[in-house]
């Protein structure tokens, strides 16, 4: 049977080393819901062919749009190694054409007056809800999707920043909350754009502020507007819930 797999890529299989898997949300496929994410069996053979990537495992036929592919790169290599150096450079191309629109967004949001800033694109429907960050530092725009997944015993945590020049945690709690607990003030003025379909609440050393879609709050307490006394939502559950895989079997892991 033949499915569509978006937002997808390609990661090495837990028992074999030199086998890979793909993995993307899954559309199509009978009684499974629309959207659900799944990692495939390990991979028999793929072709590319008019824009497509077609994956086939023992059991399926998986069909992946090149310009689908994750965004950032992630294993383009093992990519470059399944189905050669041209539809490698396709899928790159597309990537950084995905980048340069996502930079162009931010560059619209950001605050007029010039000066140094570094805004945040946070949402709910984005792994781990952090998007993508943009630096203005005297003059100079620069993009960043950097960040690392710390996984906790209890709770996990994300990392975000280069690790230089600017660094932020939080943990990220199921309901659209961000809790910081650690909060780069060399890096301010701070603002998170909201770039969900939901409200988003980020708690921190200087309060608790409510970003509704599609707005961009400066996180600072004279930011009066924003902020609020009551969590949106409580602290539950590992975020890692949200991150589960299900395979072809219908066995669920997570990462």
């Amino acid at each position: 049977m033949a499915y569509t797999l978006k937002d997808w890529y390609i990661m090495k299989c837990r028992d074999n080393g030199e086998s890979y898997s793909v993995v993307g949300h899954v559309y199509g496929r009978h009684g499974w819901e629309d959207g659900k994410k799944l990692r495939s069996s390990e991979i028999v053979n793929s072709e590319s062919k008019d824009g497509f990537v077609i994956i086939r495992t023992q059991n399926s036929e998986y069909h992946c749009a090149e310009s689908d592919y994750r965004f950032p790169p992630k294993n383009l290599d093992v990519l470059k190694q399944l189905l050669g150096e041209e539809t490698c450079i396709r899928v790159g191309k597309g990537i950084m054409e995905k980048e340069e629109m996502a930079k162009r967004e931010l560059e619209a949001m950001l605050p007029g007056d010039g000066g140094d800033v570094l805004l945040l694109s946070m949402a709910g429907e984005a792994s781990y809800y952090f998007r993508a960050a943009l630096i203005r530092k005297n003059g100079e725009t620069a993009y960043s999707t950097s960040h690392y997944i710390h996984s906790g015993m209890l709770q996990d945590s994300v990392l975000i920043g280069d690790g230089d020049e600017w660094r932020f945690r939080f943990f990220p709690y199921k309901g659209n909350r961000l809790k910081f607990y650690a909060w780069d003030k060399e890096s301010e003025p701070v603002y998170i754009y909201n770039s969900g379909s939901e409200p988003l609440e980020a708690d921190c050393e200087a309060g608790i502020f409510l970003i509704q879609p599609g707005c961009v709050e400066l996180i600072s307490e004279e930011n009066t507007e924003a902020l609020i006394t009551e969590h949106i939502a409580p602290a539950i559950d590992r975020y890692t819930n949200w991150e589960a895989h299900v395979e072809e079997d219908g066995h669920v892991y997570y990462t």
